[in-house]
């Protein structure tokens, strides 16, 4: 009888550990999983305000650049770096005036063809390439497109991505790939005199020796397109970059600031 209970007993002590063992190993799995809830909790908080804070810079940085007192950035002269406080947080601003830029949806063909040439294509393939560029943006009826087994006619509109330049006849992706970093969508006009970029400058030097081009003189108060690259970054390693390209045009009272675009 007393082996029975001993027996009993011993069954129930084996039971109860057991028990202890599986609810420590549920605690611990359940405290895990709270753990692991909580840090992505922070790093999605975090990554909110960092966002928070490039979205806050960029605006910031617009102002600037409509500023004209002795507050005023101008993105040719001082692209950056600028430092923004927004909230606690340091954001770095770059800026980028675009009219820098050689803008595809403007230029004419001798431009883009010298820019083709410096780029390295022979001047007669370079003609060619700068002519279809031009007839895709202004001639939907010409077949000037490149697609193995299709032709078809260009829309006869603007230009929305850079990367669409690949579909006009004679662009390859390393040309493009030379090419992107010089161009731009929005600027609507020729690049300015005293431009920094070195493919632009390259280019209206070689027009002026050429054909005695003179770029445009750079007005102070001319409406602007500006990129704005904002960077926030936390003492945690966070960080987020937001890039916008704005057009700032202080005479515009009621509306100087359109986004253009926003990624």
């Amino acid at each position: 009888m007393r082996v029975a209970v001993r027996s009993r007993k011993g069954f129930a002590l084996l039971a109860v550990l057991w028990t202890m063992a599986l609810l420590a190993v549920i605690v611990t799995r359940l405290a895990a999983a709270a753990h692991t809830e909580t840090r992505i909790a922070v790093n999605l908080r975090r990554a909110a305000e960092m966002r928070e804070a490039a979205d806050g810079a960029v605006h910031v940085a617009a102002l600037h650049v409509l500023d004209r007192s002795e507050h005023h950035w101008n993105p040719h002269a001082t692209p950056g770096p600028h430092l923004v406080q927004e909230n606690g947080t340091e954001v770095e601003v770059w800026l980028r005036d675009e009219s820098d830029l050689i803008d595809i949806n403007s230029a004419p063909p001798e431009m883009l063809a010298t820019a083709l040439v410096i780029v390295g294509l022979e001047p007669p393939k370079a003609e060619q390439v700068a002519a279809a560029l031009v007839a895709w943006r202004m001639s939907p009826t010409l077949p000037v497109a490149q697609l193995p087994g299709r032709a078809y006619a260009p829309p006869g509109e603007a230009f929305r991505d850079i990367d669409e330049i690949l579909m006009v006849h004679g662009m390859t992706r390393d040309l493009l790939d030379k090419l992107a970093p010089h161009l731009t969508l929005y600027s609507a006009e020729p690049p300015a005199s005293g431009t920094r970029d070195m493919l632009a400058a390259a280019t209206l030097r070689r027009l002026h020796a050429q054909t005695g081009y003179e770029p445009p003189p750079r007005l102070r108060d001319r409406a602007q397109v500006v990129r704005v690259v904002a960077t926030a970054r936390g003492e945690d390693g966070a960080g987020f970059t937001r890039t916008a390209i704005l057009r700032l045009d202080p005479a515009t009272v009621s509306a100087p600031l359109t986004i253009l675009q926003w990624n």
